[in-house]
């Protein structure tokens, strides 16, 4: 029960903190939605679908901030522990994408970055775990 409020509560304050930050959480998510696009047409990867993704960065980062809002609300309350997982895995892989491709990052940068990725790949294990779980106790909503 600890682990899942402590859980919840990393993502509802990311999740609100970026909604209380609106236009600087928008802007740095643009900029690094745009680092991910320069580097994936450098290397003619995904270009396309990037490219129409970094057009509604603003809406991939509001899906994100919902994600965490509810997914963390819903590990609090006690309820939902699957859809909670669900809402996380998405928020994380998204981003572990887009924030922290530390392959495209400058050799100075690549280390902390690298440290960041792979931190968020053992929180979408986590997620992936509470996805496959069994309902918890009074979690009406899995």
């Amino acid at each position: 029960m600890l682990g899942r409020v402590l859980f919840g509560l990393v993502f509802l304050f990311l999740g609100v903190n970026k909604a209380m930050y609106w236009s600087l959480s928008e802007l740095a998510f643009a900029e690094d939605f745009a680092r991910v696009v320069q580097n994936a047409v450098l290397y003619d990867v995904l270009q396309d679908g990037l490219k129409v993704l970094e057009a509604y960065s603003s809406w991939v980062l509001g899906g994100v901030v919902l994600c965490e809002i509810l997914g963390g609300g819903l590990l609090l309350v006690g309820g939902g522990t699957r859809v909670a997982g669900c809402l996380l895995f998405f928020s994380l892989l998204v981003t572990t994408f887009i924030l922290h491709p530390f392959w495209w990052f400058p050799p100075g940068e690549q280390n902390i970055q690298f440290l960041l990725f792979i931190k968020n790949v053992s929180l979408i294990g986590a997620a992936l775990i509470l996805m496959e779980s069994s309902p918890s106790r009074g979690d009406a909503t899995t």
